[in-house]
């Protein structure tokens, strides 16, 4: 991606205030919604799924591997071709962030047997599968943790005397202290009081990335999984942690880990946590050779995207600098890594986009469907399921509505979680055109028809700097933007009206471009128009792909 300085400003003439679409008498524009025209490369669309909350095939009200099997097909339709699991290892808790066992599937979700029929069901559909990995912390309870407790505690009642014992770990394992420090955690053990770093909860102590022989544990971990079991890659959780903020030294492991990685599966795909500024991830990316970072700018009710359609569309601003200025170039790390830009609207750790309109709710997926990089969706936000970080983290994690009432794969809640569904179910949205379900799904096909929308190098982006002199009667709504991608010998311009009253008039032909090739409109009841001689009609909240 070129630099501010170097685009072209572009396409702010030929742009007209009118009324819907469907009072113009433009004409209805014939689609496409069969053909596809995926790339098997990192550039997927991702769905994150909480297990525990998705699919419950046994009846214990717990969500398991086999119910995100049985929907396989509910994925595929959606346009997702990749699947992000949450920790499925085995953990005493709901979320399971701290594992016990890296080796072993919790039999709330399943068995190891059950995710290899997951893997490779999925991959017999041409759907990706990655595993969230804690790499910095296991759970206290995890066998590893204890016998390395013990060893410290050994080792602290004769350090002169101290061997090195012969079970698995020892106290070199985990970061242990005799002195108190903020992030780290009391024990006693046989009458010694000393201390571990702890930097999320007690529950999660961190492991001493200094130590080899903890880096060859998580590289075996690595070959199990992408070598016996046939994984596509990982997501690993909170990499600033590794070593607490010290970043070339994450950058270092994260290099190491997934060049490792890189010899087991040459094509494996890899995307960080790292909850931090852009400035910073794009350190990340030119340090190490992992493909992909969340971009966390992007997100939440308080992110670039849904403070860019603020003040009826007029602060459309925050999304041009989003896509000029603040999405990682698409730069080569050490080794020719290609950074993919990671973009999401809302995780497990965040608000939940929907809210109560619906216009905006869709909106906000428009607009990140439209972004270069790879885009993740939170289970549930395809239906419009809420969610607030305030009404504590299990409210994150509630079960997916597939129908109403106490329907056949309903799950439990985590305990303490409460939500309130403002939307109907999939069973109620599927038949809906003017659905959220609908609109997700349509933003999706536009993505996996178009791979310059995802991939293309963007050779000018255009706003309404000059809109208000071109009218004969200016008005403070006019907004809108243009994005010119190429990718190989297709180019594209994507016309976004972030108005969400007005409609405008665009006429493609004088700009050069030949058929328009992908619509997006918020309510169907309106829809993008052809008024004649190239002239699109694009009503509020419209976004319309032209082809060269």
């Amino acid at each position: 991606m070129r630099k501010t300085s170097s685009l072209i400003l572009t396409l702010s003439l030929g742009l007209t205030i009118g009324v819907s679409a469907c009072d113009m008498g433009a004409g209805r524009i014939p689609e496409d919604l069969t053909t596809l025209n995926i790339i098997d490369d990192d550039y997927r669309n991702y769905y994150e799924i909480y297990v525990g909350s998705f699919f419950d095939t046994n009846g214990d009200g717990v969500g398991d591997l086999k119910g995100v099997q049985e929907k396989l097909p509910y994925i595929k339709d959606l346009g997702y071709n990749g699947i992000w699991l949450m920790p499925i290892f085995t953990s005493p808790t709901y979320h399971k962030y701290d594992a016990e066992d890296y080796f072993e599937i919790d039999p709330d979700f399943g068995t190891m047997q059950d995710l290899i029929d997951l893997v490779e069901a999925a991959h017999e559909m041409d759907i990706n599968i990655i595993l969230d990995l804690m790499i910095n912390h296991s759970s206290a309870t995890n066998q590893l943790f204890i016998d390395a407790a013990n060893d410290y505690a050994r080792y602290l009642s004769n350090p002169g005397a101290y061997t090195r014992p012969s079970t698995t770990s020892n106290k070199d394992w985990y970061v242990f202290q005799e002195n108190a420090a903020g992030g780290y955690t009391n024990i006693n053990i046989d009458g010694k009081t000393f201390y571990y770093e702890s930097n999320f909860s007690s529950n999660m102590p961190e492991f001493n990335l200094d130590n080899e022989e903890v880096r060859d544990y998580f590289e075996s971990i690595a070959s199990y999984y992408l070598g016996e079991i046939g994984i596509d890659g990982f997501r690993l959780d909170a990499v600033l942690y590794y070593y607490y903020n010290q970043h070339e030294r994450n950058q270092a492991y994260l290099t190491e880990f997934h060049d490792y990685c890189a010899t087991i599966n040459p094509d494996v795909y890899i995307v960080g946590e790292a909850w931090i500024s852009t400035n910073y991830i794009k350190q990340y990316y030119a340090n190490s050779t992992v493909e992909s970072y969340f971009y966390f700018g992007v997100n939440d009710v308080s992110g670039t995207i849904a403070s860019s359609t603020g003040a009826g569309g007029s602060f459309l601003r925050s999304y041009f600098d989003l896509v000029v200025e603040e999405i990682p170039e698409n730069t080569k790390g050490p080794g020719g890594t290609q950074s993919v830009p990671a973009m999401f609207l809302d995780n497990h750790d965040t608000n939940r986009i929907a809210f109560s309109n619906m216009a905006s709710t869709k909106f906000y997926y428009g607009l990140l469907a439209m972004l270069n990089g790879a885009v993740f969706t939170y289970y549930g936000d395809e239906l419009g399921v809420t969610g607030a970080k305030s009404s504590g983290d299990p409210g994150l994690r509630c079960y997916m509505p597939w129908d109403e009432g106490d329907f056949t794969g309903k799950t439990d809640n985590p305990e303490g979680a409460t939500t309130k569904y403002i939307y109907p179910s999939y069973e109620e949205q599927k038949d809906d055109p003017n659905s959220i379900y609908n609109y997700y799904k349509k933003a999706n096909l536009l993505r996996n028809q178009l791979p310059s929308i995802a991939r293309g190098q963007i050779t000018s982006i255009g706003e309404n700097t000059t809109c208000f002199d071109i009218l004969s009667e200016p008005q403070s709504d006019a907004y809108y933007l243009t994005i010119e991608k190429t990718y190989g010998e297709e180019v594209i311009c994507i016309i976004i009206n972030f108005n969400v009253n007005e409609t405008l008039t665009y006429n493609y032909l004088e700009h050069g471009y030949n058929e328009v090739v992908g619509q997006l409109v918020v309510d169907t009841d309106t829809y993008i128009g052809l008024k004649g001689e190239g002239n699109l009609s694009l009503p509020p909240q419209a976004i319309a792909i032209v082809r060269k």
